[in-house]
């Protein structure tokens, strides 16, 4: 009998020891598997990144100069660690960045010479803008201009330049109309209308929007605001009407036609 109780005790030991043992391996197993857990580039972009679904990019949330670098960095490590190596191009996927500043840098992570991310960088002032994507239209239109660099090369210019050309068509058509209407109204030599935009919309930097706006300020009346018009022997007379017009998907410049009489320069003295 005192035998049988010896072996019960003892092999209640052993699978205590064994079932401890079990439980402690487990944990191990779960934190190294834990530990060796491969990040995806969505994992990687969420991190630093907030996603634009209006422009399918990725854009850094903090512009700081240092942060910025610390993410070219990482997502140059991120495409090394996956076998690939991210190289300069000028493959911008960003046009907003394009046509706010001037400093603009583009890379793409390329794995067996196919595109996994592109990167495309901008900066003004102290702030750094970084945008990504992973977009499969997007890496298939940067594949496509690698095979035809000669015609994606020169089909942007082409495009820009007739934009601007309409654009500046457009603005001084509409100006003439509203000459003429006012013409019609009033028709008296010392009377013109003006029109000067002095408020905005727009997406990316504020201070491009504005020059925009005043640079037609500019070109069409010859004065960058009313007050200069004014201070330059020009009388208000009357308004006419708000004016709104879009100079493109990033800027819009909103104002008001008036109705200004040529003062005589003794009328001054």
């Amino acid at each position: 009998m005192q035998i049988n109780k010896f072996l019960k005790i003892g092999l209640f030991v052993v699978a205590t020891s064994l079932l401890f043992t079990a439980c402690a391996n487990k944990a191990v197993v779960k934190n190294n598997v834990e530990k060796t857990k491969v990040k995806t580039i969505n994992d990687v972009l969420n991190e630093s990144f907030e996603y634009d679904a209006k422009q399918r990019l990725y854009k850094n949330k903090s512009l700081k100069a240092e942060d910025t670098k610390n993410l070219y960095s990482k997502l140059d490590k991120f495409c090394s660690d996956n076998k690939g190596k991210l190289v300069n191009t000028t493959y911008y996927i960003n046009k907003i960045y394009v046509n706010s500043y001037s400093n603009n840098k583009a890379s793409v992570c390329e794995i067996n010479n196919e595109p996994y991310f592109i990167t495309h960088q901008a900066s003004q002032n102290a702030n750094s803008f970084y945008s990504v994507s992973i977009d499969e239209k997007v890496k298939r239109a940067y594949s496509n201009s690698k095979r035809h660099p000669q015609f994606e090369a020169e089909t942007p210019t082409i495009i820009n330049s007739q934009e601007l050309v309409k654009e500046r068509q457009e603005i001084q058509k509409r100006e003439a109309a509203r000459e003429q209407k006012t013409k019609l109204l009033f028709n008296k030599k010392d009377q013109r209308t003006m029109t000067f935009f002095d408020s905005w919309r727009y997406s990316g930097k504020e201070a491009v929007c504005a020059k925009r706006c005043t640079d037609v300020n500019k070109r069409t009346t010859g004065y960058t605001t009313i007050k200069e018009a004014t201070s330059n022997n020009w009388q208000l007379v009357s308004k006419v009407e708000d004016i709104e017009e879009a100079i493109d998907n990033t800027c819009t410049c909103s104002g008001y036609s008036v109705l200004l009489r040529k003062l005589s320069t003794e009328s001054n003295k």
